[in-house]
């Protein structure tokens, strides 16, 4: 765990939806749009025909350590765990992290330094947990120590027990660090990309032969100079091998300690637009990277903080609008999903399920933190196709707008401000009937740790969530205005015109 297109529009455009704010620069949600009258605004294109990205109906997901599997956390006698799960519809579950190259699959035996163990029971179990949630499964093989044959007899028996859920494998965790492990160096300082594709090269043939038609995907590297070079090589030499190409992103670090870093942990920076700049640019560059070779990207693992998250940064509201931007801005980049890491045993981090002690994990006792309501928000918004956005002149205002095939258009609007904004929304071509209804996501303030709601309801202790009436918007001759709240999200819902 590391730091680290638009569709031209069509020119039927249908909709337009403007807003006015307070002042700042533009959105790194772009669009090119502008009003006839000059007035700074957000616009949002709606044509009769499909406009930008599509959001892939697995976009979301979470990513595991492989150590998870050696506890009973994934047993398919969770029914709270499984609604949590089940509440973000088809997702995918990751397994691997930082403990995947020292986790043995047991019936090849223990090696040397392994600290935990895989087995047949653990597999089963985790399968029957998410196929009863109806989630996918991409899981991880040890590639730290080098076991061929090891990886494939485990691929063999996965394949058996994840029937209809096991989605693909994956060959190790952040091979460009395999040099400087946080659990020490698995491999000499001449460890490169040929060293890396001739070991990922007999993986493959090893699984294969076990596994005729294995589904596989790579290199999950940690987003290092070095490692966007493994990125490059895999996509662009085995691009017919891979189902996609997978990555890793963290932009700010737990265990950076200098305030004056642009990494260091703290609400001022997870919210800043110079933030979103840079993760735009980093994320979008690995993007291009692997479609110029003709594939996609998934980032695997990814979060706000590495290093576990960082309690009043993480788990805030500042940490779910975050989520909530960070989910929107990598869709629109061309990402195919995203996996946030999580770890279900203890809370206070960054991960969106937890139980606060073991035993209220195997008691399935788990909550919900603040960037849950993020997800749940993102499941009901990223529907279909990406229409272009802009936001001016307000630095700390996003705004992302979709078409889905029901015919609404759902615009998210981010206030990462701590006062609110009045919103001037137009729609032009609308006709008399048209309509809208809000919710928000919201909370007492940025570093709120509690208190933080989705459409004026909560997720209960039994995993439910019920969401309050949407408030009406009324249009006159296309025209509204809605205040965002200071530190809110917001989700407006219009029908087409």
């Amino acid at each position: 765990m590391r730091m680290n297109r638009w569709s031209q529009c069509a020119a039927a455009a249908m909709v337009i939806v403007s807003a006015v704010c307070l002042s700042g620069r533009p959105s790194p949600a772009t669009g090119d749009p502008s009003d006839s009258d000059g007035t700074p605004q957000t616009s949002v294109l709606v044509s009769g025909i499909p406009l930008g990205t599509n959001i892939p109906p697995e976009f979301l997901g979470f990513s595991f350590e492989a150590s998870a599997l050696d506890t009973d956390e994934f047993a398919p006698d969770r029914p709270v765990l499984i609604r949590l799960f089940t509440n973000l519809g088809v997702a995918v579950a990751r397994f691997g992290g930082n403990t995947l190259d020292q986790s043995a699959w047991a019936p090849a035996g223990i090696f040397e330094g392994a600290t935990s163990t895989v087995t047949p029971a653990d597999l089963r179990r985790m399968f029957d947990f998410t196929r009863q949630a109806g989630w996918k499964v991409l899981l991880g093989l040890d590639l730290g120590h080098y076991d061929p044959e090891a990886a494939a007899d485990e691929a063999a028996t996965a394949m058996l027990l994840g029937t209809g859920t096991l989605e693909a494998f994956e060959f190790g965790n952040e091979p460009d660090l395999y040099v400087r492990t946080y659990a020490g160096a698995l491999r000499p300082s001449s460890y490169g990309v040929q060293e890396y594709l001739r070991e990922w090269r007999a993986y493959l043939v090893a699984v294969r032969r076990r596994v005729p038609g294995a589904r596989v995907v790579g290199p999950s590297i940690a987003g290092t100079p070095g490692g966007v070079e493994l990125l490059r090589a895999l996509a662009e030499e085995e691009h017919h091998e891979i189902v996609f190409a997978t990555s890793h992103h963290y932009p700010l670090g737990a265990p950076i300690t200098d305030p004056s870093s642009p990494a260091y942990a703290s609400i001022p920076n997870l919210v800043s637009a110079d933030l979103r700049a840079r993760e735009l640019a980093e994320i979008g560059g690995w993007v291009r990277t692997v479609t110029d070779a003709g594939q996609s990207l998934r980032l695997t693992e990814t979060n706000s903080v590495f290093g576990g998250g960082k309690h009043g940064v993480s788990d805030t509201l500042a940490g779910a609008l975050w989520t909530i931007d960070y989910l929107f801005r990598t869709a629109q980049l061309g990402m195919i999903g995203i996996n946030l890491h999580a770890t279900l045993d203890q809370c206070g981090g960054y991960t969106p399920i937890c139980a606060p002690t073991r035993s209220d994990a195997e008691a399935d006792r788990f909550r919900v933190q603040p960037n849950y309501y993020a997800l749940l928000m993102f499941h009901l918004a990223a529907q279909g196709r990406f229409v272009p956005t802009k936001v001016t002149p307000n630095a700390s205002i996003t705004a992302y707008a979709t078409r889905g095939t029901d015919g609404l258009t759902r615009i998210v609007m981010v206030n990462f401000g701590t006062q609110p904004a009045t919103v001037g929304i137009r729609v032009t071509n609308a006709t008399a009937d048209i309509v809208g209804g809000l919710i928000r996501l919201g909370g007492p303030s940025l570093d709120a740790t509690d208190g933080v709601t989705l459409g004026d309801g909560v997720v209960a202790p039994d995993g439910t969530w019920t969401m309050g009436p949407q408030q009406p918007v009324a249009f006159e001759r296309g025209r509204t205005s809605v205040t965002l709240p200071g530190a809110s999200a917001t989700l407006l819902t219009v029908s087409s015109p």
